[in-house]
């Protein structure tokens, strides 16, 4: 297998063997002749239905489109799931790569508020989408008080998303 390049692990975590404490899937399908590969960390008790931390590499082959135009992509579906207004910050990433956080006071389907970290780069025709999400009570984003996070956590669950690197 091709080695990507340089990924980061949740800021969640709290050993040194990810697969200790988190729960990993591996899937893969193929929409469309592309293939799609999903590798996903939860804590230990967490699942698809309950999490409130998750850490995942997504790869899609033959990707067109600009990092740009799916994080725009990305902000519009996110929209569509929040019951509040989604606020979003861009920051520093390699030339070509997009780095930015979206954030969800409420979600429609559920009674929980979310912070989305998601890093997007392209290699090639193949785009990889390394995210770290959070979800907990709902929250008003013009409240600090409110936040289930702590800042000096969301900040250093960006930094480390800002370490990712493709070859």
């Amino acid at each position: 297998m091709k080695e990507l390049g340089s990924l980061s692990l949740p800021s969640w975590q709290t050993v040194a063997d990810p697969l200790i404490e988190s729960r990993q899937d591996k899937l893969v399908t193929g929409p469309k002749g592309r293939r799609v590969t999903v590798f996903e960390l939860m804590p230990k008790g967490q699942n698809d239905n309950n999490w409130r931390k998750r850490h995942w590499m997504v790869t899609f082959e033959n990707v067109t489109k600009t990092t740009k135009a799916i994080m725009n992509s990305n902000l519009r579906t996110f929209g569509k799931e929040c019951a509040t207004d989604v606020h979003f910050s861009e920051h520093n990433s390699p030339r070509g790569a997009r780095l930015f956080v979206m954030f969800c006071g409420r979600l429609k389907a559920q009674s929980l508020g979310q912070v989305s970290m998601i890093w997007l780069g392209k290699s090639g025709p193949t785009l990889v989408r390394v995210s770290e999400e959070w979800r907990g009570v709902p929250y008003d984003n013009s409240n600090p008080n409110t936040f289930f996070w702590r800042k000096a956590d969301l900040r250093r669950a960006v930094q480390l998303l800002g370490t990712t690197r493709l070859k």
